[in-house]
């Protein structure tokens, strides 16, 4: 390459070289494309990282407007085949909604649709779903619900209530406030302090109650008159009253006995006893089955049933099925034979 010190010493050795207008314009332009040369990177690679950084830019905004697109089609899809569910007259939608009961999953689907959705599932299938509350959790979450939608206080029907330590008090103010119940699976602490007000409950599960226990209970009037409003009655993991008080109304009774030389002659002296139960009719006695699926039996008498039930079967079963109207107290005062009705179910 040609350098400027070349220049300069042929130009000194070029002889008759007139300095004019013209060389000096050459020379000038002679120096600028040298420090053109020494200083400018190369311009290929700035093409090549302009032309990838366009390339990228015009697949992002095609991602983009592709994206864009697909969310409009399906939103046209959805607003043009929907059901127009909501346009029903809302007794037509409660009966269908009350189907939904017998699924929890789908019932909390359908409160989060809408507002009028929620209120419409809520009367529809809140009085016929056993509402359960085992453990802290569940407690505080149901108090939490009825605090900020007190509305749905008078739509539970069906509660279960186990409050394990430190949530007694919250447990009893969610039964009070759920004012009209029908049945109640509880303690017999809680049933000592929730008695009074709850006239419409027909139906108790007793969940563990000595004969001490007992006798503190037909103690005060309440939980007496309480009582004798029974129609079905469910002692687990207790004893039976024998005395002590008269239940009126009481037309169901069930208790469990595992023992293995267990007889169904004590459900048959509970019957015959007109002094304390003037109007029982039915004597349930439940068992646990190593094997097989549900049995129920009628061994000495048309009115004292063995109900059989298999291990997987717990307490909590059992109440939730009685319930959805699916429980022992269906099944056991059906009057056609008992072969029949269980011959296509469950196996003995």
């Amino acid at each position: 390459m040609l350098s400027i010190m070349d220049v300069f010493l042929s130009l000194k050795h070029t002889e008759g070289l007139k300095w004019t207008a013209s060389w000096i314009l050459v020379l000038s332009v002679v120096f600028t494309y040298i420090i053109s040369l020494m200083g400018t990177p190369p311009p290929e690679i700035v093409h090549i990282e302009r032309k990838n950084y366009l390339a990228r830019s015009r697949q992002w905004k095609a991602a983009q407007r592709a994206q864009r697109e697909l969310e409009e089609k399906r939103r046209l899809i959805l607003e043009s085949n929907s059901f127009p569910f909501l346009s029903f007259p809302p007794e037509i939608c409660m009966l269908v909604l009350s189907h939904c009961a017998e699924w929890n999953s789908t019932y909390l689907s359908l409160v989060r649709v809408s507002r009028r959705m929620r209120r419409l599932a809520s009367h529809a299938c809140l009085p016929r779903m056993p509402v359960v509350l085992a453990n802290t959790v569940q407690v505080t979450s149901f108090g939490n619900l009825l605090i900020a939608s007190p509305e749905l206080e008078g739509l539970v029907r069906h509660l279960w209530i186990e409050p394990e330590r430190g949530d007694f008090m919250l447990c009893k103010v969610i039964v009070r406030k759920c004012g009209s119940l029908r049945s109640l699976a509880c303690d017999a602490r809680m049933v000592e302090e929730v008695v009074e007000g709850h006239l419409e409950c027909r139906s108790l599960t007793l969940l563990g109650a000595t004969q001490k226990k007992w006798s503190f209970l037909l103690e005060s009037s309440r939980t007496v008159a309480f009582f004798k409003r029974l129609t079905h009655l469910r002692v687990y993991q207790g004893d039976i009253p024998l005395s002590g008080v008269e239940f009126t109304n009481l037309s169901h009774l069930s208790y469990a006995d595992n023992r293995a030389d267990a007889k169904l002659s004590v459900g048959e002296r509970i019957l015959e006893d007109k002094e304390v139960y003037p109007s029982l009719q039915t004597v349930v006695v439940t068992r646990r089955r190593g094997a097989g699926g549900l049995r129920i039996s009628r061994p000495t008498s048309r009115k004292v049933f063995a109900f059989e039930v298999p291990d997987r079967w717990t307490e909590r079963d059992m109440w939730c099925a009685s319930a959805r109207g699916r429980g022992m107290w269906d099944l056991c005062t059906d009057e056609r034979p008992l072969s029949r009705r269980f011959s296509s179910g469950s196996r003995s």
